[in-house]
């Protein structure tokens, strides 16, 4: 017999074993349109931009400086500081096709100003640069820096990214175990943190992407000897923060979130019906040769093939009216001869005489001709006269 207290460990011991892992724990291996970020491999010089377009795929380009504090303007270009330069980092705008054009120095900063640069957004037109313990807004189209203002005590911040308020967001490592969800107003003044347990702890956290629509944040978080990971942390729920993918391992990253192009098909213009076309007047019969028409309402019979006994049938007549519409001049119609139902008679055609042949015997030779014919009949008399015996 099993006691109550054996009965209470068994259900509690099952409903342990039902409740699921943390989500970190299942990589969902997809990552978001448009997220962008920088990584410098292990003992690689220069850094490699990765992209994902809208249909998930991630192309790569191999910078020829390395970078960080990477940020995307409206138009989806991406800037960065690049390093190798005299006198510290500086602006370089990264074009689609990898092209790298470094903008010169930023006017009004002192040399080696942005050497500790590492966390970096757009906040309008401006990039929004974290060095050390302070926050500079640069212009970038003739590198400037225009406004320079003292943070809070933060702890250390990879990256962030701004929201459409120009609040600015970030994943640092928490001083105790695990990570922490952190908030800082448009200001510059009042900081917001979150306690993300399961999230590892420590400086790593090297990039950071703000996806609005879903109010999450991507938290990249490089290793330099195994894979990089990915999350993604809730805004209003970063306690539900899950693993996204694994990336390859690097020394250090930044990351930003870019809008991305989408092709717009093309609009067709509906297809306008054809016009029908005119209906053409129907063929007109030719009419048959026919005798000129006789007082007789029949029709005379067609002659006989030759050959062949029996004669074509009658050929009906065809009335055509008239093309043109001007009024036919006022004349009695001939009457119609209606067509008789009897079966018509067979009536012998007229034979016409055969013309006559013209006379071969001029005017000219008729005298000539009656005067042998008097020569003749009085020779012919003579020879009879002369035969009769006497």
């Amino acid at each position: 017999m099993l006691t109550p207290l054996f009965v209470r460990s068994t259900v509690l011991l099952a409903v342990l074993v039902a409740v699921p892992a943390p989500a970190s724990a299942a990589p969902v291996d997809v990552l978001p349109e448009g997220l962008v970020w920088v990584a410098t491999p292990p003992g690689a010089g220069t850094s490699v931009l990765h992209r994902v377009g809208a249909d998930g795929r991630v192309t790569r380009q191999r910078l020829p400086y390395p970078m960080n504090a990477i940020g995307c303007a409206a138009d989806g270009t991406v800037y960065g500081l690049g390093d190798g330069f005299g006198g510290g980092p500086r602006p370089v705008r990264v074009e689609p096709d990898g092209t790298a054009t470094p903008l010169g120095r930023v006017r009004g900063l002192r040399r080696y100003g942005l050497a500790t640069g590492y966390a970096a957004t757009f906040r309008g037109e401006r990039l929004v640069v974290r060095t050390d313990g302070e926050l500079r807004e640069l212009t970038l189209e003739r590198p400037r820096q225009e406004r320079t203002a003292r943070l809070p005590d933060l702890p250390y911040l990879g990256d962030w990214d701004a929201d459409a308020d120009g609040n600015l967001w970030s994943v640092a490592g928490a001083r105790r175990r695990g990570a922490e969800l952190i908030r800082i107003d448009a200001a510059g003044r009042a900081v917001d943190r979150a306690r993300i347990p399961h999230l590892p702890g420590g400086r790593a956290y090297g990039g950071v992407a703000l996806d609005s629509a879903a109010e999450a944040l991507y938290a990249l978080y490089h290793h330099a000897e195994r894979a990089s990971v990915l999350y993604r942390v809730p805004l209003r729920a970063p306690e539900r923060a899950v693993e996204v993918a694994r990336l390859d391992p690097a020394v250090s990253t930044d990351a930003a979130m870019c809008p991305v192009e989408r092709a717009t098909p093309q609009a067709i213009p509906p297809e306008e019906p054809a016009p029908s076309p005119a209906p053409s007047p129907a063929p007109q019969p030719s009419p048959s040769p026919s005798p000129p028409p006789s007082a007789s309402p029949s029709l005379p019979p067609s002659p006989a093939l030759p050959g062949s006994s029996g004669a074509l049938p009658p050929v009906a007549r065809v009335l055509i009216p008239p093309l043109s519409t001007a009024a036919p001049p006022a004349t009695e119609p001939a009457p119609v001869p209606v067509p008789s139902k009897r079966r018509p008679r067979r009536t012998p055609q007229p034979v016409a005489a055969p013309p006559e042949q013209p006379s071969l015997l001029s005017k000219r030779a008729l005298p000539v001709v009656s005067a042998l014919m008097m020569i003749a009949a009085v020779t012919t008399r003579l020879a009879r006269t002369i035969r009769r015996p006497r």
